[in-house]
């Protein structure tokens, strides 16, 4: 199977892995549609709601189609048609939890305080940083002193890096 170009039997294959997407409506490609025209008729492709998947599932099945077909060229590995479309399920849930997670961090972090000029200068902070490195030893050193406005005490620190 090495330096396989697209066979009949891998569209087919290609085909059975589609037809396993749980999609709300059917999307049906041609025979002669190129992957321009696909991607268009995939664009509004809907998975069914148990999947957990609410964006378009057309990058992470081409994905798994994708790296399925480099494991059985390089590998000699083969996955049946419901293997590759559960790894193209699960690799899009991963990627909409992963968004999902970094939105909800944004959200959590403070807004910035609207107020007069003059009143953001209590809240700058001035760093000063130094670091060192002794080849022989291979270690290097870091020290900072942070201070937010004449008012308070300085922080400082320092770390030995191996």
């Amino acid at each position: 199977m090495r330096g396989e170009v697209m066979t009949r039997d891998r569209y087919i294959y290609d085909i059975d892995v589609w037809k396993k997407v749980p999609l709300a409506r059917t999307v049906h490609i041609a025979v002669d549609d190129d992957f321009q025209t696909s991607l268009v008729k995939f664009r509004q492709a809907i998975c069914l709601p148990p999947s957990g998947i609410s964006s378009t599932i057309l990058p992470w099945i081409c994905w798994s189609l994708w790296t399925a077909r480099n494991r059985l060229i390089f590998e000699d590995k083969s996955f049946t048609a419901n293997e590759v479309m559960i790894k193209g399920l699960v690799l899009a849930r991963e990627w909409i939890g992963a968004q999902e997670s970094k939105s909800t961090i944004l959200q959590r972090l403070p807004h910035a305080r609207v107020g007069h000029p003059e009143d953001a200068r209590d809240f700058e902070a001035t760093c000063h940083t130094d670091a060192s490195w002794d080849p022989i030893t291979k270690k290097a050193g870091l020290a900072w002193i942070i201070s937010q406005s004449s008012h308070s005490l300085p922080q400082e620190g320092a770390q030995s890096m191996l």
